[in-house]
């Protein structure tokens, strides 16, 4: 039982915490029962998650022995390339500042031929009072601004600092980003922003529509994430990818500023949120990201149909790059430079 344990731990270590940062991160805030189909036993489980953990370790000795080949080849030195920052830091990024550093996510402007507007504005969902505050006093300036949420249908957003019209907690994803914003001293965008503003527009699947998606294709979250560990990134990815490290971790639970370390933590597996997203997608893409961006975009059509010329999405950074495509699709070209806005500022004080 101890080895397999032991087994468990290492699948974790190698795929699974950081693809459940950024999922729970960045994926969306939600609001669902979880479903009731029977779910995998726990000895099936461990079963599975000892499969990933020795595909990772494998893949890991792989990249290791490649790299150091490419070393000895060149006589010095040899580092994998990273992506243009403009791609890989574009919708997200982690500064850091040596004695700390931020946590960014950006609004990023396009427009097309007729002078329509759209802002991609990305967000992670727990992040400084200061950061929602931002955001909020941002939103009036649009026409519509498109947001994120997965409720009963016809169910009313939350209120900001308010009592909830609808059961969180049922949720799974929802509880673990309370329990994020608990250890990291955060706050949670469903108590910060105001989505009762006049220009504020729902552009989401509802919780029927998403669950039933999700049990059709085996997607829900546990899916996801025994998903994400049986299918490890390939040796290049692996290569790139910086994996957390548990001494690390538990080190960082027994600072004196406890809180900080563990977001210092957290913050540089999070900008690896487009390698992490990709093992949760199938040949169609996946209901998380995909058919979520759908539905926000059947939306945004009707506002242009409409008249609107200045347009918001506010949704997860991880939606932020399929979002795009979308865009370029419709004609659509990036306008300027990213604007970064920071979401955790972990500076030492």
């Amino acid at each position: 039982m101890n080895g397999t344990s032991e087994r468990v731990r290492g699948a974790v270590k190698a795929v699974g915490l950081t693809a459940l940062l950024c999922f729970v991160g960045m994926g969306g805030p939600v609001a669902l029962a979880e479903t009731t189909r029977e779910q995998p036993s726990a000895a099936e489980l461990a079963e599975r998650a000892a499969e990933a953990a020795e595909r990772a370790e494998q893949a890991a000795k792989e990249a290791r022995r490649a790299a150091e080949a490419a070393r000895r080849a060149a006589g010095q030195e040899v580092e994998a390339p990273e992506p243009p920052a403009s791609d890989a830091e574009k919708f997200i990024k982690f500064n850091d500042r040596g004695n700390g550093g931020e946590l960014q996510t950006s609004i990023v402007t396009y427009r097309n031929a007729d002078g329509v507007t759209v802002d991609l504005i990305g967000a992670v969902h727990i992040g400084d009072r200061a950061y929602f505050e931002t955001l909020n006093d941002r939103f009036p300036a649009y026409d519509s601004l498109l947001y994120e949420l997965v409720l009963p249908e016809g169910a009313a957003p939350p209120r900001a600092g308010g009592q909830r019209q609808f059961d969180l907690d049922a949720s799974m994803i929802g509880n673990l980003q309370v329990l994020m914003k608990q250890a990291l001293e955060l706050d949670f965008q469903l108590d910060r922003i105001d989505y009762h503003k006049p220009n504020f527009v729902h552009a989401d699947l509802d919780a029927a529509t998403f669950t039933r998606l999700q049990q059709d294709r085996n997607e829900t979250f546990l899916d996801l994430f025994i998903k994400a560990m049986l299918n490890p990134p390939t040796q290049e990815e692996m290569a790139q990818m910086e994996q957390l490290d548990f001494m690390e971790l538990l080190q960082a639970m027994q600072a004196p500023d406890r809180a900080r370390q563990l977001k210092l933590l957290f913050a540089k597996q999070m900008r690896q949120m487009d390698q992490m997203t990709r093992l949760f997608d199938g040949p169609n893409g996946s209901v998380i990201i995909h058919e979520r961006n759908n539905v926000a975009f059947e939306v945004l059509d009707k506002q242009i149909d409409a008249g609107d010329k200045h347009l918001g999405v506010f949704y997860g950074a991880a939606h932020l790059p399929h979002m795009e495509e979308l865009l370029i699709e419709r004609g659509f070209e990036q306008v300027g430079e990213p604007e970064y806005i920071t979401a955790w500022d972990m500076t030492a004080r």
